[in-house]
């Protein structure tokens, strides 16, 4: 899934009160080892600002570049792991699999085919 597509399901997110706003912890609303005792924000994860430091499926977050300091919010890095951090991280906000997601709020309502999201 591209990060657009990742980024629209964010919004949803945002769109839906699914959080009490866009500088909350992620870890008030979610139960992930990822987020736990972190100050990491749900406006840290999409904008990838996050400085999460650590290991998702077997790959360390240094894996795409240098390891920063890890301070949510002081320096923004593209990061596959870190992208792969936010997905998680809907994906348990949703309860289920983000294509669904964009399937109901998204491709239903517009009444497009969700073939692009390999959803049908």
């Amino acid at each position: 899934m591209s990060f657009s597509v990742v980024s629209i399901v964010a919004g949803i997110v945002f769109d839906r009160g699914l959080v009490p706003g866009s500088a909350s912890a992620a870890a008030d609303t979610l139960d992930l080892p990822e987020v736990a005792g972190t100050s990491i924000s749900w406006h840290h994860l999409p904008q990838q600002t996050s400085g999460w430091n650590g290991y998702l499926w077997g790959k360390p977050s240094w894996l795409d570049g240098p390891r920063r300091d890890g301070t949510p919010g002081s320096a923004w890095e593209y990061n596959d792991v870190r992208v792969n951090l936010l997905c998680l991280a809907l994906t348990h906000l949703f309860g289920r699999a983000l294509p669904s997601v964009l399937d109901e709020h998204v491709f239903g309502p517009l009444g497009a085919s969700g073939t692009a999201t390999g959803s049908r």
